[in-house]
């Protein structure tokens, strides 16, 4: 049982419009752990995604796009932390139109919220 739908004085589910994106590809799965292997899998950079309302660190990151030349892309990898939710969405090399807006985390932000790995 739906519950009731007040548009149509039914129990049926409200009707969703699909949307279509031109700019989303889904492609196979990638075993991304360096910047070489996102390279050798065309990919330019990443951007990074706070699944839920996440930590500071997490909420300072969303959003922010990476290229897989800067420092920080092997440094700064998800999960940052336990609990941690965060996922990078990689970019194709054939996105041209994107630009990389990636600002190093604050030394406190990392300090406070960031395990490091290794």
């Amino acid at each position: 049982m739906f519950g009731w739908n007040k548009r149509s004085n039914t129990s049926e589910p409200p009707v969703r419009k699909r949307i279509q994106s031109p700019m989303i590809q889904v492609g196979p799965p990638l075993n991304i752990k360096t910047s070489s292997d996102a390279k050798r899998n065309g990919i330019a950079g990443a951007q990074w995604s706070s699944v839920d309302d996440g930590c500071p660190l997490c909420r300072y990151l969303d959003g922010m796009t990476i290229s897989v030349d800067h420092p920080d892309f092997n440094r700064i990898v998800p999960p940052l932390h336990d609990g941690c939710k965060c996922i990078r969405i990689y970019i194709d090399s054939e996105q041209t139109h994107t630009t990389f807006d990636w600002v190093t985390p604050p030394r406190e932000l990392l300090d406070k919220h960031y395990e490091a790995k290794g």
